[in-house]
């Protein structure tokens, strides 16, 4: 029990990528989901997204993306800035660290199958792109 604790414990201080479920239905494509989630969240510092809409009208299973950060500190500061957020009329977003895939390596491997079929297209932004946008006082740690 105290090894699994251990290594959640690490995990959590390491962790960059997030999982943001439950968008609202309203969101149907990537360019309004990353526009929506900038406009609520803090997501300064992201290297990967990928929004997977909606399945079906009748379905119960949401929108939800995939968002890695360049650092844990910045993934944590997403993770904050979302915690409670509902929108009216549906339930809370729920977000959580990936439990398996994690940094832009990881989810460029694991979603390359969907990135082939052309299914998927996630936006993908170089380091220095991404932390260009950090301010120095916000820092990368």
């Amino acid at each position: 029990a105290k090894k699994h604790r251990d290594l959640e414990a690490q995990k959590a201080t390491t962790a960059t990528t997030l999982v943001i479920r439950n968008l609202p239905d309203t969101i149907t494509n990537q360019d309004t989901a990353l526009k929506w989630l900038q406009a609520i969240a803090d997501l300064r510092g992201y290297d990967f997204f990928l929004f997977f809409p909606k399945p079906r009208a009748k379905s119960s299973t949401m929108a939800y993306a995939f968002v890695n950060f360049c650092f844990a500190s910045r993934m944590e500061a997403c993770r904050q800035s979302l915690r409670g957020y509902s929108v009216e009329g549906s339930d809370p977003l729920n977000v959580v660290v990936a439990k398996d895939t994690q940094g832009l390596q990881a989810c460029r491997s694991h979603f390359q199958p969907l990135i082939e079929e052309g299914r998927l297209l996630p936006i993908i932004r170089c380091f220095d792109e991404a932390a260009a946008e950090i301010p120095a006082r916000v820092g990368y740690q």
